[in-house]
């Protein structure tokens, strides 16, 4: 079955000397390790769903303690254990069943990302991004513990009307990223077409919602993604150029419709 995703097994760990990764399909996820011969995976550390649940799982993302978050198409967010990766699944076998699953708005989940604390999640749908807080009362996390009632409502990122006429009438939205480094995460960005829009990542918490940058480019971009250690660069993917660029960019002024 073709792999969708590969990310690392921890946040931070392909800059470390750790050897393994974690691969990701529709219908489960495995530890993988090169230095094996023939198959890769690791049996004993991967999960598979049956196929007549259709999960249709497609994007994932780690925090640095290990836990992970898995997006579907079908619009849920899975959160799994610490204890994932790390046990095999004859000693825990509970360990590989997700202990939170948010359903979402129904729209297919197209990236996710997560705090390296893992306080809070990023998940990208093609005309809005979701950022889902995962601490409950007590000091716990949906990672560790089922959330049960405590599930919360997802912030919803979306343009404003006036913006996505000047953007020529629709979104279609890249997978969104915060910064990362050890200033922790400040920002958000994504892009649509030829224009990357970031969001204050401290204002959003406070639910301002609809404070955003936009900056457009001459071509369609295909990949953007902070530069490791600061939210001020910006490194910008188009189809025949890389660029890094500068997040204090002009916003557009809101014009009547």
């Amino acid at each position: 079955m073709p792999v969708n995703d590969v990310l690392p097994q921890t946040k931070y760990s392909q800059m470390t000397d750790e050897k393994t990764l974690l691969g990701l399909n529709k219908l489960g996820f495995a530890l993988l390790d090169p230095r094996l011969r023939g198959d890769k995976v690791v049996d004993s550390r991967s999960f598979s769903y049956k196929a007549s649940s259709r999960p249709d799982l497609s994007c994932a993302a780690t925090t640095e303690a290990g836990q992970m978050v898995v997006g579907a198409k079908t619009g849920e967010v899975r959160m799994f254990s610490h204890k994932t990766m790390t046990q095999d699944k004859k000693e825990l076998e509970q360990a590989l069943r997700a202990k939170t699953t948010l359903p979402g708005f129904g729209d297919p989940i197209i990236g996710v990302d997560v705090t390296a604390d893992g306080k809070w999640i990023l998940a990208t749908s093609k005309t809005y991004l979701l950022l889902i807080p995962t601490q409950m009362k007590g000091g716990t996390n949906g990672f560790e513990t089922p959330m049960g009632k405590e599930k919360p409502v997802p912030r919803r990122l979306q343009l404003r009307p006036e913006h996505i006429t000047r953007m020529g009438g629709k979104v279609s939205f890249t997978p969104a990223r915060f910064n990362t480094g050890p200033d922790m995460e400040k920002s958000i960005v994504t892009s649509s077409g030829s224009f990357i829009i970031t969001w204050n990542f401290r204002k959003v918490k406070q639910n301002k919602l609809q404070e955003y940058q936009i900056k457009e480019y001459k071509e369609n971009i295909v990949a953007d993604e902070f530069r490791y250690g600061t939210e001020q660069a910006i490194i910008v993917a188009t189809p025949n150029n890389v660029t890094m660029a500068q997040k204090a960019v002009r916003t557009f002024t809101p014009v009547k419709i």
